[in-house]
């Protein structure tokens, strides 16, 4: 018997065998279609555009399927992150493999770098592509898009890696209770809160202009807290020396005040006696300045007058090196020599000189 024949049936009431055949063709029939519609829904039959986003790191809310948007258009789909859990490593970074429709592509600057931003706070993320608008239009198939690496992006994804790991951390029942007191304390409080935000945003458009001194503040207050960890054990030291000071003070109070108490009377005597001889103070204090005055005027010759006296020092250890006795070397003329005159002229075999 014929499959056409078993589902076509020749009698009025179609037998067991045909009505399954019947069912096998309109199940499997029934499964084509909807297959097919997934995959036109993915895309699987219209061409695309494959790049690959790389990323430092992908996040615990990115996952396949999620949108790729430019200028908060829709241009593609995460087509996957690659091998293991977070996507593919290389060299620290992770891959993602992104699925383009060719049309939007071709609008997309070639020069594009990617960020992920989250759809909604505790949503999934979704990858954003900006760019400056310089470059060529167009990305390519094969095309590497590398992450954008503007402060106020590092910033925003530090802080919802951040928020990430808070909400992984917390778990579903904590994060409802979380949830539900935050709700409960906003609830009939939405003008006051307005009225914040609008007060904090005034207070951070003041302080935005400033934040590069407020960045150079921090890392000058790190680098002294670097030095003040590195003395510390130093300053516990002597700390602990002022402890054991302030102890000896407290100990020894009486003591102390007896001392204060001398000082104070031993200063009153001290500016008694300079208000009685207040005249003469005054007079030494103006012969003292004539004396300096002079010395300043004879600088030079008080150096030279030193130096004389550091060489007659010398000469003097010199002579005193021999003992007790003090030596002193020169010559001793006892009688005056004569003068010379042709008769002191010098004759030699009874030849004289020229002139004698």
């Amino acid at each position: 018997m014929g499959v056409l024949s078993l589902l076509r049936g020749h009698q009025r009431d179609p037998s067991r065998a045909t009505l399954v055949a019947r069912g096998v063709v309109a199940l499997t029939v029934l499964t084509l279609v909807v297959a097919g519609l997934v995959l036109a829904g993915n895309g699987s039959f219209s061409d695309r555009v494959a790049a690959t986003v790389v990323l430092d790191d992908a996040g615990g809310s990115l996952v396949p399927g999620a949108d790729v948007k430019y200028r908060g258009v829709v241009v593609g789909k995460v087509a996957a992150l690659g091998e293991g859990d977070g996507g593919a490593e290389r060299d620290g970074s992770v891959e993602v493999a992104v699925d383009l429709a060719p049309d939007l592509a071709a609008d997309v600057p070639a020069d594009a770098t990617a960020r992920v931003l989250p759809a909604s706070v505790f949503g999934t993320s979704f990858i954003d592509l900006v760019s400056a608008g310089d470059g060529a239009r167009g990305l390519e198939d094969g095309h590497r898009i590398p992450q954008d690496r503007r402060s106020q992006t590092l910033e925003i994804q530090a802080v919802l890696d951040g928020l990430d790991r808070v909400v992984g951390d917390l778990g579903p029942a904590r994060l409802a209770t979380a949830l539900e007191g935050l709700a409960t304390a906003l609830d009939g409080n939405g003008q006051r809160l307005g009225r914040t935000i609008v007060t904090l945003h005034r207070y951070l458009a003041r302080l935005n202009p400033s934040m590069p001194l407020v960045r150079r503040n921090l890392q000058l207050l790190a680098t002294n807290l670097e030095g003040f960890a590195a003395y510390a054990p130093d300053l516990l030291d002597a700390t602990d020396d002022a402890l054991i000071a302030a102890r000896t003070i407290v100990e020894h109070e009486g003591r102390f005040a007896a001392l204060v108490r001398s000082g104070g009377s031993a200063f009153a005597r001290s500016a008694r006696l300079l208000n009685a001889n207040e005249r003469g103070l005054v007079d030494m204090l103006v012969r003292t300045a004539v004396v300096v005055d002079a010395l300043y005027d004879g600088r030079r010759d008080l150096v030279d007058s030193l130096l004389s006296t550091l060489d007659l020092a010398a000469g003097f250890d010199e002579a005193l090196s021999h003992g007790r006795y003090l030596r002193i070397a020169g010559d001793l003329q006892l009688a005056e020599e004569p003068g010379y005159g042709r008769g002191g002229c010098p004759s030699y075999s009874g030849h004289r000189g020229r002139g004698c």
